[in-house]
């Protein structure tokens, strides 16, 4: 049907958004996993600023972040929290903070491959030019924005909205009991999430 038609060809267009580097970043949605601490996910879980930093375990919306591009530094983003959407993490004075106050420049970061070709990213602040989101140990607050050398806790994988088992999975779940076709309503929800590049 065309229906059908429609909605793959929208899974293969948001397939070359992938691979399309930048564009990617805009607007979208991710996890953002780090690397030493895998299963350590952004997260904000309150509107403090300092509620926010890493949780391992299960998935909620508060580790979805959205980056919204800058409109004139070109390359910066806001890393805007799905559930508290005013908030945005900022580098407050060499401090990771959440903020839902006015949007200034100590706000905005930008995502430098680590070089390595393995999808991870530091992530500069376009404010302190030097310093970098870092994961300092394992707990969920051991978070800071560091200036010093390089080292692997301050690499970041983005994993996109759509790509996120805890959707697929309640989905899985919720279709099997009611004994309905899981792979519809799998493409429905991976469409329905797909944001416009406007």
């Amino acid at each position: 049907s065309d229906m059908r038609s429609l909605e793959l060809e929208q899974l293969s267009s948001l397939v070359l958004q992938i691979k399309a580097s930048e564009e990617v970043l805009d607007n979208n949605q991710f996890l953002i996993y780090n690397k030493v601490y895998h299963k350590a996910r952004l997260a904000q879980w309150g509107t403090g600023g300092d509620d926010a930093g890493t949780y391992e375990h299960a998935l909620y919306p508060d580790q979805l972040w959205t980056l919204e591009p800058h409109p004139s530094k070109k390359g910066c983003y806001y890393i805007v929290n799905e559930v508290h959407s005013q908030h945005r993490i900022a580098d407050w004075k060499h401090n990771f903070v959440v903020y839902d106050g006015p949007h200034y420049n100590d706000q905005l970061f930008r995502f430098v491959p680590s070089g390595k070709n393995d999808g991870f990213f530091y992530i500069y602040s376009c404010h302190y030019t030097n310093d970098r989101v870092a994961k300092y140990g394992v707990g969920i607050d051991k978070m800071s924005m560091y200036s010093g050398p390089k080292y692997p806790a301050q690499l970041w994988k983005l994993v996109p909205r759509f790509k996120a088992n805890f959707f697929t999975d309640e989905v899985f779940h919720f279709d099997n009991r009611l004994g309905s076709n899981p792979i519809t309503r799998e493409v429905s929800v991976t469409t329905g999430i797909k944001r416009s590049t406007t």
